[in-house]
């Protein structure tokens, strides 16, 4: 109906959350174990497949 997979939907969500705690200066391995995934090498590279920058690029172009 929308469009979307479910896993599809489950990234998006977690990556918005990531997206919260990292604005807010949360290290990305603590972001990555409070938005449920495995480990933070597989939270970074889903990070850059969906958002097609690295982690620490869009930290650096986004934090306040």
């Amino acid at each position: 109906v929308l469009g979307r997979t479910i896993l599809d939907e489950i990234h998006s969500v977690r990556l918005a959350r990531a997206k919260e705690l990292l604005r807010g200066g949360t290290p990305p391995d603590v972001v990555a174990a409070r938005c449920g995934y495995s480990s933070a090498d597989v939270f970074r590279h889903v990070f850059r497949d969906r958002t097609g920058m690295t982690v620490r690029r869009w930290t650096l172009e986004n934090r306040v």
